[in-house]
C-alpha cells in the first residue's frame, strides 16, 4: 500500500495543530501544566506518524488512524468532565 504525500501534509499539520491547541489552552490556565504537555507529545507524535507516512512507511496511516481516535476519545472524555463541573 502506497502513501501519499497529501497524507502525510494533513497529519503533519494535524500534529502542529495539536501542539497549538496545547499551549493555548496552558496559556488560558496555567495552572495545568499537563495541557501544555499532553498537546506537545501528542502532536509530536502524529507529527512524526506524518513524516513517516510521507515517506512510504506502510505502517503509518494504521498507527495514525488508531492514534487519532485514541486522542479524540481522551478529548471527549476530558470536555465532558470539566463540562460536568460546570
Amino acid at each position: 500500500m502506497r502513501m501519499t504525500k497529501g497524507l502525510g501534509a494533513w497529519l503533519f499539520g494535524y500534529g502542529f495543530a495539536l501542539f497549538a491547541f496545547g499551549a493555548a489552552a496552558y496559556l488560558v490556565n496555567p495552572m495545568y501544566p499537563l495541557l501544555l504537555v499532553g498537546g506537545a507529545v501528542a502532536g509530536g507524535l502524529v507529527a512524526a506518524l506524518g513524516i513517516l507516512a510521507s515517506k512510504g512507511t506502510a505502517w503509518a496511516k494504521t498507527a495514525a488512524t488508531m492514534f487519532t481516535l485514541v486522542v479524540m476519545m481522551l478529548g471527549l472524555a476530558m470536555s465532558m468532565q470539566f463540562w460536568l463541573q460546570v
